[in-house]
């Protein structure tokens, strides 16, 4: 059964079809003052079905919260813990929770000052506030042991003093993914930083990867190609093809360690080199991702995807014209081009066909 205790919260007077109305659709005025009205949370209206919020009742109190800045005396009471007996009722607890979502845009789009925070320490969800609200040190200082520190690691800008100050408290994961750390503060907790999160998103010098090259995860570096020749067996080839521009020369010398899938896909080539590599490229993705000139596709029509051709390549209406009268390739060759701008070429066509 519910518990007769109770809490109030508070909405803006735009806002007091929460209380009162049934519709999906509601108005507000945006130039009202913010008068607030409340309303028991238990109260037996705001439990029964008619009081579900719509998702065009929370698309709109999203907007109106994004927009307008609430006083303290207007700001919904940010109490969710509701107190209640152990016996209460899911039903009822779930429509509870129906409410969440309004305080949940709260945290979000509302900047609460910390002296608001700090007025209702007991009555705010911590968790949000470490994740939302943008908190001085000092602040997170004195209240230490109220805030979620994975919540303050990942979310708050900070320091590499204070981060040093409660190595003990913050989620080192987090740390290591988002806060800017320099290579001196990395060496310092080198055993307490994740390494891969430190690979893949802090910007590392080739001396500091060279000095923890057991520790680095080589998946995530940007290498020029004399590191990456000094570390050829250490590095990802995969990924640096994928992420990075490779010279032609660097890949004719690393020819039997490249993936070519990977290397037709993502590196530009000349179509002298794929002239010389014909039989190692992937002809289907050079058929897509590489700028193929009409010449060199006629040297390979027999190694080039047609469909791919027809599809990724700028091609002539001369061209697509040789293509219908030497029937170069298959009628679906032809489907491919015909959705080009081409209407007065296949008119022609149809005329000639009778």
């Amino acid at each position: 059964m519910l518990s007769r205790d109770h809490d109030e919260f508070y909405v803006p007077k735009a806002l007091t079809f929460l209380a009162t109305t049934q519709k999906d659709i509601f108005a507000f005025d945006e130039n009202v003052d913010d008068v607030s009205v409340d309303f028991n949370v238990f109260s037996p209206n705001l439990l029964t079905d008619d009081m579900q919020l719509t998702m065009n009742m929370l698309m709109k109190l999203t907007l109106y919260l994004k927009l307008h800045k609430l006083s303290k005396n207007n700001l919904i009471n940010l109490k969710i813990s509701l107190s209640k007996d152990d016996d209460f009722d899911i039903l009822y607890t779930d429509k509870i929770n129906e409410i969440n979502p309004i305080i949940l845009i709260v945290y979000e789009y509302q900047a609460l000052n910390e002296d608001f925070i700090r007025e209702f320490q007991d009555k705010v969800d911590w968790e949000k506030i470490s994740r939302y609200q943008k908190l001085s040190e000092d602040f997170i200082r004195e209240f230490q042991d109220k805030v979620v520190w994975y919540c303050i690691s990942e979310y708050q800008k900070l320091s590499e003093d204070f981060i040093r100050e409660f190595q003990d408290k913050v989620d080192w994961e987090c740390i290591s993914y988002k806060q800017i750390l320099s290579e001196n503060f990395i060496r310092e907790f080198k055993n307490e930083v994740n390494w891969v999160c430190i690979s893949g998103n802090q910007a590392l010098s080739e001396d500091f990867i060279r000095e923890f090259q057991d520790k680095v995860n080589w998946e995530y570096q940007k290498l020029n190609e004399d590191f990456i020749r000094e570390f050829q067996d250490k590095v990802v080839w995969v990924y640096i093809l994928e992420n990075q521009k490779s010279s032609e020369d660097f890949i004719r010398e690393f020819q039997d360690k490249v993936d070519w899938i990977c290397m037709s896909e993502y590196q530009k080539l000349s179509e002298d080199f794929i002239r010389e590599f014909q039989d190692k490229v992937d002809w289907i993705c050079m058929s897509e991702y590489q700028k193929l000139s009409e010449d060199f596709i006629r040297e390979f029509q027999d190694k080039v995807d047609w469909c791919l051709i027809s599809k990724y390549q700028t091609l002539s209406e001369d061209f697509i014209r040789e293509l219908f009268v030497f029937n170069i390739g298959l009628e679906l060759k032809r489907a491919y081009i015909i959705p080009l701008k081409l209407s007065a070429f296949i008119n022609e066509r149809k005329s000639r066909l009778g």
